[in-house]
């Protein structure tokens, strides 16, 4: 693999490294491949690129008489990876609160506290609403990913730990997948609302970006914690939407919100998916029935 073609400021110019703290480098990255298991596997790439600018950013704090430079970025590699599951953990706190309201059958759509199903169905204004909005997202979503989800909230009553037992699978696993199928219903459910009132409205414009972005979760809402799915899109939309390259556009919405490039890349991803799906309903509304969302 090859040291990353950037243009890095003093301190830590390009020109202090040689071929044996490239070497050195190179070989953190079995330490990280370590350290990254599972899920994380694929991040990989992204946190060695990271170890590299931050030594070449820190190169200066380099002291030989302390010790050798391969134990230096090791360090540096350590922290590094130390850094990126500080991110994750703190991502999966952000949007944990978003899994909450998964307790019963109809709050998954919920911006209210769990128990709330007669106030959630009042929001939904009638059960063939919900109808509607399962039905795209189970057209849309992957179908195992589907049946766990209706599994849990069915027959499990939203105890994650009880349909995970049942299920053969980990607690986190299906929380996770549970939480974006949150993610996308909520979505979903505001897209068909503007493709409603674009029907009434007889706009037949194509749709615009602040029709998409009015179809995430508003933090304005009450909850905060939520904040990310709005100033997420905002930023994949300031950065150039999905007109630049993907690469491009990590950079730059990494710049914009102050998320790790691994992160960034992670939330980019998520974007464009909710973002083809929003602008498909507010076009289509719930015609797309029987059609593959993700295609």
């Amino acid at each position: 693999m090859n040291a990353p073609e950037e243009d890095f400021k003093s301190p830590g110019p390009m020109n202090q490294w040689d071929n044996k703290k490239l070497e050195a480098w190179k070989s953190t990255r079995r330490l990280i491949a370590r350290k990254m298991t599972g899920k994380h596997s694929e991040f990989v790439d992204d946190v060695h690129q990271d170890t590299f600018i931050a030594a070449t950013k820190n190169m200066h704090l380099f002291d030989a008489d302390r010790g050798s430079f391969e134990a230096w970025i090791s360090g540096v590699a350590k922290n590094r990876v130390a850094e990126y599951m500080k991110k994750v953990r703190q991502q999966f706190l952000l949007e944990e609160k978003a899994m909450s309201d998964a307790q019963n059958a109809t709050s998954y759509m919920s911006h209210e506290e769990p128990d709330h199903s007669d106030d959630i169905i009042n929001r939904l204004d009638t059960l063939a609403r919900v109808s509607r909005v399962l039905k795209i997202v189970e057209c849309s979503w992957e179908q195992r990913l589907y049946d766990r989800s209706m599994f849990l909230i069915r027959d499990c009553d939203g105890d994650f730990s009880l349909a995970a037992k049942r299920l053969g699978m980990k607690a986190t696993a299906l929380r996770e997948s549970h939480r974006q199928m949150m993610e996308l219903a909520q979505v979903i459910d505001r897209a068909l609302v503007g493709h409603y009132e674009r029907v009434a409205a007889r706009n037949v414009a194509p749709v615009t970006i602040r029709e998409i972005l009015a179809c995430f979760p508003d933090p304005e809402a009450g909850d905060m914690e939520r904040e990310w799915l709005r100033f997420v899109p905002l930023a994949v939309m300031k950065a150039g939407a999905f007109s630049v390259s993907r690469n491009e556009l990590v950079d730059r919405v990494s710049r914009l919100t102050g998320y790790a490039p691994v992160t960034a890349r992670h939330v980019v991803a998520r974007c464009e998916r909710l973002c083809l799906i929003a602008r498909t309903v507010l076009e289509s509304g719930s015609e797309i029935y029987g059609e593959s969302l993700m295609a």
